[in-house]
């Protein structure tokens, strides 16, 4: 099984993101497109700018990866956050689509406490149901190649709304999460991310 990340960022956010060891250790079950902003801001190489529209579109076009993994560069990531997305897409054939961080909307907002949530699980890791979720999530390669005409022109709220209520898509997260956006007041909630991101700084992340 492989994955393509498509990461939202320049090379030095990149260079710096923890999540780089945990790409190096899946190498070569995983690929790696980077988004560069840095284009867009001093105007240079402007040909190498992709927006979001154009990177579905591009992603349309390839083969040869089971999973896509649109990911910004304002999230944090657990040692073990690719691990659950292997382990999860590979026992669970009814995951569409998946975020590896947890929301506290969907705690608070009608549209997610009036869900009949389920839940599912491997060893290592649970992941509930929700309706919809970020701009960052995991995907089927095959299921995101199906879906991009009802996404484009669409904000992530809105078309997961869409794929989930009226096409059916299955949409899950992982908790206790295994990533998180950071924001002030949009972290996931029920991990101590300040000790998750010390531990990151100062120590190896060890992966089974």
């Amino acid at each position: 099984m492989t994955l393509l990340i498509w990461y939202d960022g320049s090379d030095s956010d990149f260079n710096t993101d923890p999540i780089l060891p945990l790409i190096k250790h899946f190498s070569p079950r995983i690929s790696l497109m980077l988004y560069k902003k840095e284009y867009k801001e001093t105007g240079s190489n402007a040909s190498e700018v992709l927006s979001f529209p154009e990177i579905l579109t591009y992603l349309s076009t390839i083969n040869g990866h089971d999973y896509f993994y649109l990911v910004e560069n304002d999230y944090l990531h657990r040692p073990t956050a690719i691990n659950a997305l292997f382990e999860l897409f590979s026992r669970h054939r009814d995951i569409d689509y998946l975020n590896l961080a947890d929301h506290s909307d969907y705690y608070h907002l009608a549209i997610h406490t009036q869900h009949h949530t389920k839940f599912i699980y491997t060893d290592n890791f649970i992941a509930k149901s929700c309706v919809t979720t970020t701009g960052t999530f995991a995907a089927r390669s095959k299921i995101l190649k199906e879906d991009i005409p009802e996404i484009l022109g669409r904000a992530d709220f809105e078309f997961f709304t869409l794929l989930t209520g009226i096409r059916g898509r299955r949409l899950w997260t992982v908790v206790p999460s295994q990533a998180t956006h950071c924001m002030e007041n949009l972290m996931a909630p029920g991990v101590e991310w300040s000790i998750e991101a010390e531990n990151l700084l100062t120590q190896a992340p060890t992966l089974s």
